[in-house]
């Protein structure tokens, strides 16, 4: 009698439980609108954050694939440096929004402390794979110095397993010493 109850009880227990699963249809492939494509280079954006010399605050800032940024260029719109940009609405921002551009970090500096790259996303707001993350470099280029001394030709590329490069360091690889950045590009 027990084991009857028993059974009985399981079996309703059962089958709460399926009818309480969602029920699943069948795949199907994807279509050609929601395929993943390949990344295309030109609409993956390397996330670097970055502090100023002088500065400990730690800055953000997005540049694209493959494309030389020069210092003082407003991110993400296609513009000339700041003091003659000539994207529509730029001369209609007053000095205080411009400061406040540049304080969030959409207009990279000449000068840094340090440097790394945390992230990489597509156009379309996804993160890149790791895989791909992983092989992404950096470089800076610099102008020539106060004493008419260019950087070495050779200044090494760094990327995300270098983890934060560090500028003003004298030891380190990357040391500028009185150089001011000339440009950055990511490939």
């Amino acid at each position: 009698m027990l084991g009857t109850h028993l059974l009985a009880g399981l079996l309703c227990a059962y089958a709460a439980v399926a009818i309480s699963m969602p029920q699943h249809e069948p795949q199907q492939p994807l279509l050609a609108q929601h395929k993943a494509s390949g990344l295309d280079s030109q609409t993956v954006h390397v996330m670097l954050v970055y502090t100023e010399s002088g500065s400990k605050m730690e800055r953000v800032a997005q540049i694209p694939l493959h494309k030389r940024i020069l210092p003082g260029a407003l991110l993400g719109v296609p513009t000339r440096p700041f003091p003659n940009a000539s994207w529509p609405g730029c001369h209609s921002l007053s000095s205080p929004v411009k400061s406040l551009i540049s304080r969030l970090g959409l207009v990279l500096p000449r000068q840094l402390d340090t440097i790394k790259i945390v992230a990489a996303a597509t156009g379309q707001g996804r993160s890149v794979a790791l895989e791909r993350l992983d092989s992404i470099t950096c470089k800076i280029t610099t102008d020539v110095d106060d004493e008419g001394e260019q950087a070495p030709a050779g200044l090494p590329w760094f990327s995300l397993k270098d983890g934060t490069v560090r500028i003003k360091d004298t030891p380190s690889k990357w040391f500028l010493g009185s150089r001011r950045i000339q440009s950055y590009k990511c490939r």
